[in-house]
């Protein structure tokens, strides 16, 4: 991760206007567990890009495991506002359980069971939000799921 955050800051310096490589710089943080520098990283992507999905939705991922659920929640209703996908539903109904919310984690569920009757959705998203609500063996078979699907060989 080190490596990868020294590159796009570099990349930064060459192109600072560039929305991609601000809001690349702050995933690294992110996924390098420096939540406080992802969310500087992150404000700054927002000022350039107001609408990026990607900055709003580490930011709710930031906030939540820094423990500040309801900050998480706000903005990943406001991320799910502009992409409804399985992902970041999996995160929101996560954020709800963790909360305490279980009638909204339930809701969300039941959106990503719609949604799939209508497009592919990733099992892992299920999986989050059965984690969140405590029920491992749900949480498990899900992920069991994605596995199988993962080890699916791939047609012509």
């Amino acid at each position: 991760m080190d490596e990868a955050i020294a590159k796009d800051k570099k990349a930064i310096e060459l192109d600072p206007l560039n929305s991609f490589f601000q809001a690349a710089l702050a995933y690294f943080l992110y996924h390098a567990r420096r939540y406080d520098e992802a969310i500087v990283q992150i404000q700054r992507t927002l000022e350039l890009d107001p609408a990026s999905t990607l900055a709003r939705h580490l930011l709710g991922c930031c906030l939540l495991w820094k423990g500040d659920t309801v900050g998480a929640i706000a903005e990943f209703q406001q991320s799910k506002i502009i992409v409804t996908g399985a992902w970041y539903q999996g995160l929101l109904g996560y954020a709800y359980a963790i909360s305490g919310d279980r009638p909204k984690a339930e809701e969300m569920l039941r959106e990503l069971e719609e949604m799939a009757k209508r497009q592919y959705v990733n099992s892992t998203a299920f999986a989050d939000i059965y984690l969140g609500l405590g029920e491992m063996e749900k949480a498990l078979d899900w992920l069991e799921i994605a596995l199988r699907i993962r080890r699916a060989p791939v047609g012509i």
